[in-house]
């Protein structure tokens, strides 16, 4: 199962979450690096920060839509 799905889109990527799990691992542990958009369904952030939070997410077992 999927729980985060990522969105390139040039000077932003969207991270949305697919599950609970996913919502609430973003939730805990990206914090300064992105905010809530399109009615808090994707975290908008940096791409320079994309890699290692889909790295981090990865390693803490969820799995990925890249």
């Amino acid at each position: 199962m999927k729980d985060l799905q990522l969105e390139q889109n040039g000077s932003v990527d969207l991270i949305r979450p697919l599950t609970e799990k996913g919502r609430d691992w973003l939730e805990t542990n990206v914090h300064y690096q992105g905010d809530w958009v399109d009615g808090g369904a994707a975290l908008a952030i940096e791409p320079r920060y994309t890699v290692d939070i889909l790295k981090e997410a990865y390693e803490d077992g969820l799995g990925l839509n890249i």
